[in-house]
């Protein structure tokens, strides 16, 4: 991490090193979209990009990754919802950090997942409930979300 890398991530990392448990590119100037191809390491149980210019939704794709333990992407330019198929990290994932991004909707899809340490504050498009399993987890703080309030799509369907 911090090594003043510029461009885009590339996705190819499961062709060159098959056996990686953790990738860093934290403190970069990384842009672009992450690639969907990084979630065809089946070993991969650290993804940290945080404090880059990575930019677009999260790929559905990340639900495959079930040896996954961190997900670190705070500040970023990361938009979108969380994708229901992130339910499938349930099992080791323990720390997502998403704050000071653009992320919006509701947090339904790790509403299984127990986290030791999880982060959403200075998303304000993100609302709904917050799963128990997230409400108590260190770094836990809802400054400047929506959260705990009702969907604009809850409200408009009467739930």
């Amino acid at each position: 991490d911090g090594g003043w890398l510029t461009g885009s991530i590339p996705g190819n990392f499961y062709e060159c090193f098959p056996d990686l448990r953790e990738i860093d590119l934290s403190f970069n100037n990384l842009t672009g979209t992450l690639p969907a191809e990084i979630a065809l390491n089946p070993n991969l149980q650290e993804f940290k990009f945080e404090f880059n210019d990575i930019e677009g939704n999260l790929p559905p794709e990340y639900g495959n990754l079930t040896s996954l333990r961190w997900l670190r992407m705070h500040v970023n330019a990361l938009s979108g919802t969380i994708p229901k198929e992130w339910a499938g990290t349930r099992e080791l994932l323990q720390q997502i950090t998403i704050d000071e991004n653009d992320f919006e909707g509701n947090l339904y899809a790790l509403k299984d997942h127990s986290l030791s340490n999880f982060s959403p504050q200075f998303n304000p498009k993100l609302c709904g409930m917050v799963p128990i399993g997230l409400r108590y987890a260190h770094g836990f703080n809802y400054h400047d979300t929506n959260l705990g309030l009702p969907c604009q799509d809850e409200i408009e369907n009467g739930l």
